[in-house]
Formats: C-alpha cells, structure tokens, sequence
C-alpha cells in the first residue's frame, strides 16, 4: 500500500497532473483509471455517475490499486489524455472549476462518451495511421478480371454444330381443321335428343296458349 501511495504521489508532480484533467481544478485527488487522468472531486463524481462500463474510477488515498491500474496511469496521464480527447477542443469551450454541475457533467459526455474533441490516436497517445482507401479504377489502373480466362481443365463450350436440335413448341392438341371429329359418345346424343324435347315442347306451349286465349 505504501508503494502505491508512493508511484501516485511522483504521478501528481508532473505539472499536468496537478491540475484535473477536465475542468483544470488544482490538487486532483481522484482518477480515472480507464481514461488514465486525474481527477478533481466534483469531475469525479460526474465520471462515477457514468458506470464501471464507462469511467472506471478510483481514489488516490483512499482505495487500493492494483498494478495494472498504477500502469495505465503512468502510460497516459493528464498531458497525454488531453492529446487525444481536447485535440480540437477550443480553451474556451473548456468547463469552468466552479461550473453548475449540470453543465460539468454535459462537457464530460462530449468529450468522452461523444467524443466531440477527439481524434483517432493509439493507446499511447500517438496519432493512429488510417488505412488507404482503395483507388478508383482509371486507364492507368484497370480493375483485374479475375475470372476473364477459363480454367485449363475447364471442357470448351459446345459449338453451334454440337447443339441439340431446336424443340418443336406445336401443342400436340391443336386440331387442324381437315381432321374429321370422332362421334360424340351414346350418353352425349341422348342428352342432346332430350335437350331438343324440352325445347320443343315448351315453344309448342307458348304458342298454343295465344291460340286459346283468342277463342275464349
């Protein structure tokens, strides 16, 4: 315990550490060990209120540190942290130490959760390489046809000699109008007969009752 009070005790003379990396309040007794900064009381209470999942944070005198969390504030501290996260931050957008809470805890989240002053930077705080964007294809630099040549043992294609002959597409129940038709099936020519009938009889009906209605 006593060397840990001891790394953070020469951790807070370096000048950038004296003061608290958010609202630059002197005499920072809190950190947060996942961003690597130290802290003052009322920034770290707003870093507490973020979660575990957000800000990881610590006392300096009070809580016991394990050695990777004394390692991540030796690699970064203050200085670094404000090269990544205030990279674009104006002095005077920076929040005051007698600040409202609220508007404390609004300038923590743009800078730490929205990152609105952040640049891409790797853990060591050096600017990150971005990878090349592929170039546009251009007559002196022509998109490679990767399948523009068949495989050797791949089989050719057939030639217009080997090709099947065309299918016929006439329906086989077209009927030409030369074809004789079969006769219709005895059931058929009864129901016609009986069809013929019931016609018959009923216009002999109609035209009998006229008849009747006129000798009356």
């Amino acid at each position: 315990m006593t060397d840990q009070v001891q790394v953070l005790k020469q951790l807070l003379q370096i000048p950038a550490n004296k003061r608290c990396a958010d609202c630059g309040e002197r005499c920072p007794r809190f950190a947060s060990v996942t961003f690597g900064v130290f802290l003052c009381n009322r920034c770290f209470g707003v870093h507490r209120g973020l979660g575990t999942h957000i800000s990881r944070t610590r006392s300096v005198h009070l809580d016991k540190w394990s050695d990777e969390q004394l390692q991540a504030m030796k690699s970064i501290g203050n200085e670094k942290a404000a090269r990544i996260w205030e990279a674009t931050l104006e002095e005077s957008c920076r929040v005051a130490p007698d600040a409202h809470d609220s508007v404390r805890e609004e300038f923590i989240r743009d800078k730490y959760i929205r990152k609105r002053f952040c640049v891409e930077s790797s853990p060591d705080g050096n600017n990150a390489q971005t990878t090349p964007a592929a170039q546009p294809a251009s007559p002196l630099n022509p998109p490679k046809a990767a399948a523009s040549q068949a495989p050797a043992s791949q089989a050719p294609a057939p030639t217009t000699t080997d090709a099947a002959p065309p299918i016929s597409r006439t329906p086989s129940s077209v009927i030409s109008p030369d074809m004789a038709l079969p006769p219709p099936p005895p059931s058929t020519r009864r129901a016609h007969a009986a069809a013929a009938t019931t016609t018959t009889a009923t216009t002999a009906t109609f035209v009998r009752t006229p008849l009747f209605v006129h000798f009356f």
